[in-house]
């Protein structure tokens, strides 16, 4: 699926999943569930069934301060 352009700050990629849903990967800086330990924050989720539900779902999007999203590793 393409990225609206409404949503290229925050979404870095939208992946087509082989059951019709989609997995949404976030830019660096943002997660799902923000964590400072970046192996427990969600930079990604999946089972999307529309780009509705992505829209839905990205209002809960926060800043993350893991290491990962301050630059601090790779």
């Amino acid at each position: 699926m393409r990225i609206p352009a409404n949503l290229k700050s925050i979404v870095d990629e939208i992946i087509d999943e082989p059951d019709g849903s989609y997995f949404v990967w976030l830019k660096r800086g943002w997660a799902f569930e923000p964590s400072e330990d970046e192996r427990s924050a969600s930079h990604c989720m999946g089972m999307f069934d529309s780009l509705a539900d992505i829209k839905h779902q990205l209002k809960g999007v926060s800043k993350c301060p893991c290491q990962y999203c301050a630059g601090l590793v790779d």
